[in-house]
Order: C-alpha cells, then structure tokens, then sequence
C-alpha cells in the first residue's frame, strides 16, 4: 500500500500485513490515476510514494491543516492498524471540504471509523462520499525485502470523498 502513514510495526493477529508498508498495486494506482489525476499521496514513505508531493512518517498527514490542500486531488492508502487508520480517516474527512480524496480502504463496517464517512441510520455513504467495492481481494505489493505479494484476510474498496459541492435545503428537500 502506500505507505502506511508512520511504518509502525503492528503484530496482527489475522496474519496479513506484519507491519504497515505494503504498497498500492501499480496497475491499481495507475487505473484511478487516469481517472482522478492525483496531485499528492497522503499516506506514503520515500521508497513507495506514488506522487511527487507526499506525506510521510518525517512530514505526517496528521498535523496538515486540511486548507493547505484546498482544490489538490489527494490520493491515501492508510495504514491499516488499529491505532492508526481512523486518525488518518479523520484527516481525510476533514480535507475533503476543500479538497478530493480518494482512500483505499478495507472493508469494515463493524469499526467507529466507517461511520465517519457512512450514514448507517440512511443505510448509504454520506453526503459527499462514493464508495466502488472491489470484485475480489487486491493483493498488494510487498514492502522492500519482502518477497510475493499478499491478498488480505479483508476486502477493500475505494471511497471517494468531496464534500465542497454541499446540497441545500431546496435540493434535498425542495425548500429555499
């Protein structure tokens, strides 16, 4: 994956990603790329950024002001441990009122983190997030000096997060 945020090692009890550097698929980058034309990566180190304006564990997405990175197309694969990914979530969240972003994420629904950008009592993403799953699991390239790749024990999915085009009142409810 893209980095992994801060490149903490986790000992995860479900076997895939000992720590959390493993890298977004080439081809899968390349594909939303063509799509989205990413401008920085939120989530990467020095080895496996795929943009030339990164954040990573010397320069941490986690302390930019979201307004630094109004109107960039933002690309984030975060790190996927426990302690870790709903702060990044949260960031995310936050820039995407100035700003795209668009996250490859696992699919959990059962964690706190979902629900910032899913409406569980309308059964839908929030206003301002898409969400594409995935056909089958991604497997993932490994971090340097490891060999193979890795198909997760999760599936994953891309959620796309634009909240500047807010609706109103007369849009979603017919009222000035």
């Amino acid at each position: 994956m893209v980095m992994r945020h801060i490149g903490i090692t986790t000992n995860s009890a479900r076997g895939f990603m000992s720590n959390d550097n493993w890298q977004t698929p080439q081809w899968l980058f390349n594909s939303l790329n063509e799509e989205f034309n990413f401008t920085v990566d939120l989530c990467a180190s020095h080895y496996n950024h795929k943009c030339d304006r990164f954040y990573s564990e010397t320069n941490s997405l986690l302390t930019v002001d979201p307004v630094a990175l109004r109107s960039d197309i933002c690309f984030m694969n975060p790190p996927y441990s426990r302690n870790l990914i709903k702060p990044c979530i949260e960031k995310a969240w936050q820039i995407a009122q100035n700003a795209s972003v668009v996250c490859l994420l696992k699919v959990d629904t059962s964690t706190r983190w979902w629900s910032i950008f899913w409406d569980y009592e309308n059964h839908m993403p929030k206003h301002g997030c898409k969400i594409r799953f995935f056909p089958k699991r991604v497997k993932f390239d490994p971090p340097p000096n490891v060999n193979g790749k890795s198909g997760p024990a999760f599936p994953t999915c891309v959620v796309i997060m634009d909240r500047r085009d807010k609706p109103t009142l007369k849009q979603t409810h017919g009222v000035e």
